[in-house]
């Protein structure tokens, strides 16, 4: 998985399994936008299922809430890191530390900020109160994510 424009990527090597997409240009402002892409299998047994949110990350100038976050995450040195490595690492660990929020404004609040999408052909489109949005044909799940969700 590579980064995409001005998006930049964190996870597994495979989408499906999920992973973080992170807009940087804003983190001077304290936040940053990001997709969050979620493996609703293992997350909760829903087979073929994934989530995909749009998430503002907030505290990239607040130095209390970085530190925090970092040690959460086990991290706490940048030697040796570029500015971009640095301020991505910044805004992934702030966002599994949890200070991030829903963001309905990612398409001027057309939609909601989530969405469920099923990937097999033949896999269920609910389970235990999750409902999937679509079925993916014809695409993988990093071509949709980058052509609806990236911009």
């Amino acid at each position: 998985m590579t980064s995409t424009r001005h998006w930049v990527y964190s996870g597994d090597g495979n989408l499906e399994y999920g992973g973080l997409f992170v807009d940087l240009s804003t983190f001077d402002e304290g936040y940053c936008n990001a997709v969050r892409v979620t493996d609703l299998n293992s997350a909760c047994g829903f087979r073929g299922a994934v989530l995909i949110e749009h998430v503002v990350i907030h505290g990239t100038k607040d130095a209390q809430r970085i530190r925090q976050a970092l040690r959460c995450c086990g991290m706490s040195r940048f030697r040796g890191m570029s500015k971009e490595a640095m301020r991505h690492a910044i805004a992934d660990a702030l966002c599994s530390y949890g200070y991030c929020d829903p963001d309905d404004s990612w398409d001027n609040y057309a939609s909601y900020h989530s969405e469920v999408v099923q990937m097999e052909a033949n896999g269920p489109m609910r389970f235990d109160g999750w409902r999937a949005d679509k079925r993916l044909r014809g695409t993988t799940l990093e071509a949709y994510v980058q052509s609806v969700h990236l911009d």
